[in-house]
């Protein structure tokens, strides 16, 4: 099997000069077919607050920028293995624009919103359990197919007036929020070259909107790739000419240390640490990621960076409960929709950090290691 690393973003939402004004409504759906969403599809679905995009009366020629709310996708994909046959995982989104013209009510929305996600997902399941049944995965135009013949349109619409009472539609039906549009787009594993390549997308809605975002598709890479990478994006590498150690480690830096840590322990015939080696390697690319698009993620890291260089460095120093207390905040802002297999490994860890309390360093990971996390972590089994 191979596993990588699936960044998705939509990054500007840009209305048509040839338009007239609109207020913007967004929803999104990512979904990915994989060894690890069998039987079904996974999907994840944005927010469905019509104020999300924090936007009204959007002039004809504007381009904005999509909040965190809506943009942003990150997960592993997996080969999927058909007996001898090795098929890549398919991965994709598909995004809903409506003109919020105020006539439509809170419940309304709600209920098209739930309309487009169970339509998704029904139709991304179906197609699946043709794949099983043929031996074969959906392509892409199948899936396009499927998707144009659904009527999203027109079932979104019909959920959302439903829901409301003859007053209510009557209402909504002088305004212009019946004007709804729909785009999508699939990636499979083989569209994708290189180690880490990243496509520019656009989805065009009616002529009216466009959606311009981008797709990387990462390899598991060594933590000191990532260290390279995002060393000059922190701007904290020390300068060449001061030879003692910056109050702000960089993260080369900082992975020496824990190498050298980790030696000294093999020495001692200790080899707990490399369970954590392989942690890291596999979730290497979601985790650079995430502190390239996070600033809660990468503030927390660069506190506790402080407090671990510390510990790397003494090994007889004692977890202290402010240590904890900076452990659980990094670890909580890194979960925030994070891939289900990243965010297992972060609960898993999580719910280990308490009781690493009054430990030294080489205690605390020697006692993590022999509990569930690492026995239970899948990649490793691999």
């Amino acid at each position: 099997m191979s596993t990588q690393g699936v960044f998705l973003s939509l990054d500007t939402l840009n209305l048509s000069p040839k338009s007239s004004g609109r207020s913007p409504f967004l929803w999104a759906v990512f979904f990915k077919i994989d060894q690890d969403s069998l039987p079904g599809a996974i999907c994840t679905f944005s927010a469905g607050d019509h104020r999300d995009l924090g936007i009204s009366d959007m002039s004809p020629g504007t381009t904005i920028s999509i909040p965190d709310a809506l943009n942003s996708y990150s997960t592993s994909v997996t080969t999927i293995e058909n007996g001898d046959t090795v098929l890549p995982a398919t991965f994709g989104i598909a995004a809903v624009l409506m003109n919020d013209g105020g006539h439509v009510t809170a419940h309304g929305i709600a209920t098209g919103h739930a309309a487009l996600n169970a339509g998704v997902q029904t139709i991304l399941d179906e197609l699946v359990a043709e794949a099983i049944e043929t031996q074969q995965p959906p392509t892409q135009s199948d899936i396009a197919n499927a998707i144009d013949s659904y009527d999203f349109k027109g079932k979104v619409a019909a959920a959302v007036k439903n829901a409301q009472s003859f007053w209510e539609n009557l209402w909504a039906w002088t305004g212009e929020d019946s004007e709804i549009g729909m785009a999508f787009q699939t990636w499979t594993q083989d569209d994708f070259s290189g180690s880490a390549e990243t496509k520019p997308f656009t989805l065009t809605i009616a002529d009216v909107w466009t959606l311009d975002g981008n797709v990387t598709l990462a390899d598991e890479c060594p933590a000191s790739t990532s260290a390279a990478l995002l060393d000059p994006f922190f701007n904290f590498n020390p300068a060449p000419e001061k030879r003692r150690r910056p109050i702000v480690p960089s993260l080369r830096f900082l992975l020496d240390l824990m190498r050298d840590f980790r030696d000294k322990k093999r020495m001692l015939k200790e080899t707990y640490l490399d369970d954590w080696w392989t942690l890291v390697k596999q979730h290497t690319p979601e985790f650079a990621y995430r502190l390239t698009v996070r600033r809660e993620v990468r503030d927390g890291l660069l506190v506790l960076t402080q407090h671990l260089v510390r510990h790397l460095q003494n090994d007889e120093l004692i977890i202290s409960r402010e240590t904890i207390g900076f452990i659980d905040y990094f670890l909580g802002m890194l979960s925030i929709n994070a891939s289900a297999r990243f965010k297992k490994d972060i609960e898993e860890t999580l719910s280990l950090v308490p009781l690493l309390y009054n430990k030294t360093l080489s205690e605390a990971l020697r006692f993590a290691a022999t509990r569930s996390l690492v026995a239970a972590t899948p990649s490793l089994a691999r």
